[in-house]
């Protein structure tokens, strides 16, 4: 299928580094969904959309990055950047709003995180493919580009996990994985401290080697070992208070 075709009916304001990667992804979210483009669409180059957002290359891969984290866009190494079913990431916002509404217990989200995620972990070593590593190894990178942006880096930490639920070959590892995620960052986000990100960073670092190199057991191991960090970091024990 070719490329969709996105020219803005007129050239937007040059958008700075100060307006934030945000306002970026949110100009090219509404062109998407102004558009009616089906899932499995793909869109033009960066250099094109680039030119019609009037956004800096960098700051365009930014705004993917958001939009990808969010389940709105994927990108495929070596194939370009395709749209991903709308409803899908409503559905991942939606359940995520639902259980900070619900005011869900931090050790119920845990439980189950713990659950789901080491499995994801386990399969996504046993089945994950080039392009899985790939992007799993620069979402490590850019968080260490990243380590001293609290919000891009929390940004990050959340795609990583989404992009490992992927590479574990079940399209309901995501919609299981990323409200959980979500919730537990806003409960606790990353952006606290610096030696936190650290240590996420550390913990990411691990569970990716253990998925490159195609080691299941370890990768679950790794995937416990990040939780048991993120419990001991927000001060919550296994089966302890519940905030």
């Amino acid at each position: 299928m070719s490329p969709i075709d996105i020219r803005p009916q007129a050239t937007p304001p040059m958008i700075t580094r100060s307006g934030l990667p945000e306002r970026v992804a949110l100009q090219l979210e509404r062109l998407i969904s102004g558009m009616n483009i089906s899932a499995g669409e793909k869109l033009p180059g960066e250099r094109t959309l680039g030119r019609n957002l009037n956004v800096s290359r960098t700051m365009l891969r930014d705004a993917i990055r958001i939009l990808e984290g969010r389940g709105i866009v994927s990108v495929q190494p070596g194939r370009g950047i395709f749209v991903v079913d709308a409803g899908l990431a409503k559905t991942i916002e939606a359940v995520s709003d639902h259980l900070v509404r619900q005011d869900m217990k931090a050790t119920d989200l845990v439980e189950a995180r713990r659950l789901l995620e080491g499995e994801i972990g386990y399969l996504a070593a046993t089945r994950r493919s080039k392009e899985h590593v790939l992007l799993l190894r620069e979402s490590c990178q850019l968080m260490e580009r990243l380590i001293n942006d609290g919000a891009e880096f929390m940004r990050e930490d959340l795609r990583f996990h989404g992009l490992m639920a992927e590479a574990a070959g079940n399209q309901l590892f995501p919609i299981w994985m990323q409200p959980i995620i979500m919730t537990l960052l806003q409960i606790s986000p990353s952006s606290v401290s610096r030696d936190r990100r650290l240590r996420v960073l550390e913990c990411h670092k691990a569970i990716y080697t253990a998925i490159e190199a195609g080691k299941p057991v370890a990768a679950r191991k790794a995937v416990d070992k990040h939780i048991d960090q993120f419990v001991a970091d927000v001060g919550m024990a296994r089966g302890g208070p519940a905030r």
